[in-house]
């Protein structure tokens, strides 16, 4: 049994009909046979392995009133196929027909009765155009509440190996269910922890006031100017109502082209250079929409600060989402990319380097008494405050890494993976950016009230980074490097400069 912490509580107070908080991604696997490539084997696949993660055979009790944070509890009543869908793509079965399958999937909420995740398996991917044979896909969602964008690729991982072996089985006898706590134990628990409220608020601020002095005390005096200043983001039409379905774009770039293109701006990082790109592309869709706000567009930029294990001493209720977030002004005044890409280097600086040593998200909002959470969250969702003043942000863009080595799901490959985020009230679109054995993704995700064509979006993207690479010389590119395949080495393919921000 494991209690969730407020920040991850925020994202069931937070959820309705129209706005369900999960996360997730599109995986596409090629096989060579078509043994490998059938749901039969994909359900005996997961069914082997998912006692290595025992949040997915867990499920959700609330304390009544939300008088304090709900928990995970062991479900007694748990059945995998409960979880675990087969589809075939709809004709003309193309890539415009596989992303409209992944929105009409990512739309719906999930049965919080049930362990609150999903695995979807998809065949007849024929219309693709890819080469080889026996192609399927899997679209995983599993609630925002339980896990983050890093702790996401961490479960996925659980069903993946770094090399094809069909036969190699994981005979673990999982441990019997606990059976879970009366609802009165857990409310007497929580009475008793929303009394602790005042001290845990008193050691957090703290804590917070301690490292907020470091940080001011190492800034000069035009540094601080940029860390403090602050502003609300422009309205845009990112901002609009969101209509109940959602639509999801797709784009691949080759990493090394990426890593070619930061050579043209020798300071910048591998995710300025993203960022550059992305913005470019957004610049030139609301120029397209005739939508330019005045002033620059805001993104969101979550950072993780997930640690494998707590430190000596430490309680042991690190949350499913443990992370800090950068506001970035994208810089989507008229402007060159390289200009972009410096001025968006400029505006992350003070960020970078203040959130090295600021407070987590999630210990900000430990102090608040859990039903006060719960109360403003579903307020501000179901009145649509929103509507009523200009946006903190206009966009989430999140950055998870990946593994520059292929993965493989028993012999069947993984050759491409996009990544899904959830949109909510007053802020309609969320760009996903996952990196995978020398790729780089990109997925947009929103709803048709926002972005009727994500297809539109992608290309803007697409011209800009193909805009940027032009100015890249001869002499400047560089080769795709040869994959290593061996297990052992997964860990040191990471790019350590994509680790600097996920959801």
């Amino acid at each position: 049994m494991k209690q969730l912490s407020n920040l991850d509580s925020a994202f069931l107070f937070l959820e309705s009909s129209k706005t369900p908080m999960h996360i997730g991604a599109l995986h596409i696997f090629e096989s060579p046979d078509k043994k490998n490539a059938s749901f039969e084997i994909f359900k005996e696949r997961v069914e082997e392995r998912i006692h290595l993660a025992p949040v997915l055979t867990q499920k959700l009790m609330s304390i009544p009133f939300d008088l304090d944070a709900p928990y995970l509890v062991d479900d007694p009543d748990f059945s995998l196929s409960l979880h675990l869908n087969h589809v075939g793509l709809p004709a003309p079965s193309d890539r415009t027909a596989l992303n409209n399958l992944v929105g009409e999937i990512i739309r719906k909420p999930m049965d919080r009765s049930k362990s609150l995740w999903e695995l979807t398996f998809i065949d007849n991917l024929d219309g693709l155009g890819l080469s080889g044979k026996n192609h399927f896909a899997i679209v995983s969602k599993i609630h925002h509440a339980i896990v983050d964008g890093m702790g996401g690729e961490e479960l996925l991982s659980k069903l993946l190996d770094f090399s094809p072996d069909s036969n190699h089985r994981i005979k673990v006898t999982p441990p019997a269910p606990q059976t879970p706590p009366s609802g009165f134990k857990l409310f007497m628990k929580s009475y008793g922890a929303a009394l602790r409220s005042p001290t845990k608020m008193a050691q957090i601020i703290a804590k917070a006031s301690t490292a907020s002095a470091k940080i001011l005390a190492q800034k000069t005096a035009g540094d601080l100017k940029k860390l403090v200043s602050f502003k609300l983001a422009p309205a845009t039409l990112f901002e609009r109502d969101l209509s109940d379905d959602r639509v999801f774009g797709t784009l691949e770039l080759p990493l090394h082209q990426l890593k070619d293109c930061r050579k043209l701006s020798p300071q910048a990082t591998l995710h300025d250079v993203v960022l550059g790109v992305i913005s470019s592309g957004l610049r030139e869709y609301l120029v397209e929409k005739n939508a330019v706000p005045k002033d620059n567009l805001v993104s969101l930029v979550p950072i993780s600060l997930r640690r494998r294990k707590p430190k000596q001493g430490e309680e042991n209720r690190q949350g499913a989402n443990e992370i800090a977030a950068m506001l970035v002004d994208l810089a989507t005044a008229e402007m060159s990319i390289l200009d972009r890409i410096e001025m968006i280097r400029q505006n992350t600086v003070p960020a970078k380097s203040s959130n090295k040593k600021t407070t987590k998200i999630s210990q900000l909002t430990e102090f608040l008494p859990n039903i006060y959470l719960s109360i403003a969250a579903k307020l501000y969702t179901r009145w649509h405050i929103s509507n009523y003043h200009n946006p903190l942000f206009n966009l989430v863009i999140t950055n998870v890494p990946g593994p520059q080595i292929p993965l493989y799901m028993g012999k069947a490959k993984l050759l491409e993976q996009y990544g899904s985020a959830p949109i909510f009230i007053g802020m309609g679109l969320s760009i996903v950016v996952l990196s995978y054995n020398g790729t780089m993704s990109i997925a947009i995700n929103s709803c048709s009230s926002i972005i009727p064509d994500p297809q539109i979006l992608v290309n803007h993207i697409e011209k800009s980074f193909k805009d940027l690479y032009s100015l890249v010389t001869p002499e400047q590119q560089s080769k795709p490097r040869r994959r290593r395949r061996a297990r052992s080495e997964a860990a040191s393919e990471n790019n350590p400069e994509l680790q600097q921000s996920n959801s």
